[in-house]
């Protein structure tokens, strides 16, 4: 019982849904106004009320203005009302689809200028030519492009400079530099400084915040050195009254006390502990790939801060002439031992190493540039140039220049001049500003974020362009020339034939039929030779008339030969009336009464 009543309810389920299938469904319409609306807008609005899904494939001018009122109307109607003539529109599955109609194909024809073949007969050549006929077909299609690209986990910390490689985030730069270096404090007067092999060693660390630019911080050791030589005479005035004095005429007097120097060397050293804070740079250059890595060239430029380790000078030669002038008697004496003019050298000062005092911090510039060859993947091998300068004066204290000798014995120590401090710091020394140049080598250690894993992704996507197909197919074309003996056997038939006609009559008044067939007959074997059939006329009677009477026997003749089988393509005709009488013998004006047949050659 249950299966019968299972049955029976399927068997109703399936005529209702039938039954419903079947129904009519009502066509659906659509009902707007629109002035002056975007083309968009109706397009949305005619989906949204038909429940379609808006699908364009192609570009439209989605801003084009429609003015319309629709009532009723279908959607076809509405499309075909508001999109250009060029784009159509199809529902298919609840999708409205905009695209561009499909232009007929264009077909052109490249005429051929070699045979493909060629026959002859006795009377005729066929040449046959195989013209190429080329069919253009143009259309909207879709193309899928499908790419494959290795992707790797994002990684904020790993980034490239322009060679492409990996930019080295961390580096640590060991560098030893070697050349000359000065105290640079330039002696004035007859006097000469001259520098000292400079040494300089760095150990930094950089960070590049950008794939060719980091700053960096760093300690180091530099050392200055200078040797200075004096040539030149300092007085001093001690206005004094010397009693003493044994030589006549100068008791009482006021002198000039002078000293002269006589290659009065000393040197000058100085050794710092730097603190270099700097920006750096480093750019590949291009097209110079090395087995590592691109090489490149790099250049630094900061400031160094210079702290004093030790500093010192030390007398090395020269000698000493105390010499006193009187200017009055326009006099110098030297060598008076009583009076101090005598002469010392520079063993009788202090000749041991002595304390250099000088100014701190040394503040200066720094400056490199170089070139960076790759030897490992982490591993930079520096070569270039270096140069420092310290911008401040870093003398300690400035005096007057004294030859006051602590050390001696004697001799008066001069009480009105200062002791002897060294050349640094009088009037014969300029601003003392150190400075060094040379080359430098050294090794960069470098951190590069190693690169992430790689997978596989494909990326697919479509794009619709405007492709045209070409084809092409062979099209036969035949050319036939007759041969000149075939105008020489018409003209043969012809030679003493001529049809004549009677008075005022188009019918010939002899029959012809030998004449006509015997042409028929070498037309139909030559369909590509061509004749001319000409009617004549007489003088007598009235010229329009004849005109006409000749037109009408030149048909005569044309209607017999197409009646024999002659092509019509093959006749010419024509009539000359009057205009040419015939000639052959003694002229009979009943001989102008006729037609005549002559080959187009």
């Amino acid at each position: 019982m249950k299966k019968i009543v299972r049955l029976i309810l399927l068997l109703t389920l399936l005529i209702g849904s039938s039954v419903l299938y079947a129904a009519p469904q009502k066509a659906k319409t659509f009902t707007k106004r629109y002035k002056n609306e975007k083309l968009i807008v109706v397009l949305n609005d005619l989906c949204h009320r038909n429940g379609y899904t808006l699908n364009i494939l192609d570009e439209i001018d989605e801003n084009k203005r429609i003015t319309a009122e629709f009532k009723n109307a279908k959607t076809g109607s509405v499309l075909r009302k508001v999109l250009d003539k060029e784009f159509q529109g199809k529902v298919r599955k609840g999708v409205l689809t905009i695209s561009r109609k499909p232009t007929p194909p264009q077909t052109f024809t490249v005429t051929a200028t070699t045979p493909a073949e060629i026959t002859e007969n006795d009377s005729l050549t066929r040449i046959v030519y195989m013209d190429t006929v080329y069919t253009v077909q143009c259309g909207m299609k879709t193309i899928e492009h499908v790419e494959k690209q290795e992707s790797v986990k994002p990684d904020r910390s790993r980034k490239e400079d322009k060679s492409g490689v990996n930019r080295m985030e961390h580096n640590i730069q060991v560098l030893v530099g070697a050349g000359y270096s000065s105290m640079g404090y330039n002696l004035k007067s007859d006097g000469a400084e001259i520098g000292f092999a400079g040494l300089n060693a760095q150990l930094r660390y950089l960070y590049y915040f950008a794939p060719n630019w980091g700053i960096g911080l760093g300690v180091g050791f530099s050392n200055y050195g200078s040797t200075g030589t004096l040539n030149t005479t300092t007085a001093f005035s001690p206005n004094i009254h010397d009693t003493d004095v044994p030589i006549a005429g100068t008791e009482g007097e006021d002198y000039e006390h002078r000293v002269k120097t006589h290659d009065w060397r000393e040197w000058q050293r100085a050794y710092m502990v730097d603190i270099p804070v700097m920006v750096q740079c480093t750019y590949p250059i291009p097209n110079v790939q090395m087995d590592n890595g691109p090489l490149k060239i790099y250049a630094d430029l900061g400031v160094d801060i210079g702290m004093n380790v030790s500093a010192s000078r030390k007398l090395t030669g020269g000698s000493i002439d105390h010499v006193g002038w009187y200017k009055p008697w326009k006099l110098e004496l030297s060598g008076i031992d009583g009076h101090d003019f005598y002469s010392e050298n520079a063993s009788d000062f202090e000749t041991e190493k002595q304390k250099l005092n000088l100014r701190l911090p040394a503040v200066g510039i720094m400056a490199d540039l170089g070139f960076a060859l790759p030897l490992r993947e982490d591993i930079d091998l520096l070569l270039g140039l270096y140069a420092n300068y310290v911008a401040n004066d870093v003398c300690a204290r400035r005096q007057d220049i004294g030859w006051k000798n602590t050390n001696a014995t004697g001799y008066k120590t001069h009480d009105f001049m200062n002791a002897y401090a060294g050349i640094i710091g009088t009037q014969y020394a300029a601003a003392v500003h150190p400075w060094q140049a040379g080359v430098r080598i050294g090794i960069n250690f470098n951190t590069r974020t190693k690169p992430a894993k790689k997978k596989e992704i494909i990326n697919t996507t479509y794009t619709r362009v405007n492709v045209c197909d070409t084809t092409f197919t062979l099209k036969e074309r035949v050319e036939t020339s007759v041969k000149a003996v075939v105008v020489q056997q018409i003209k043969r038939v012809l030679a003493k034939s001529v049809i004549w006609f009677d008075l005022n009559s188009s019918e010939p008044n002899l029959k012809p039929a030998d004449i006509l067939v015997k042409v028929a007959e070498i037309l139909k074997e030559n369909p590509a030779q061509k004749i001319l059939v000409t009617g004549h006329a007489s003088r007598d009677g009235d010229k329009a008339k004849n005109e006409k009477l000749s037109a009408a026997r030149a048909k005569a003749v044309v209607d017999m030969l197409i009646a024999l089988g002659v092509q019509p393509s093959q006749i010419e005709s024509r009539a000359e009336g009057v205009e040419r009488d015939y000639i052959q013998g003694s002229h009979d004006i009943s001989l102008d009464r006729r037609v005549e047949i002559t080959p187009v050659e």
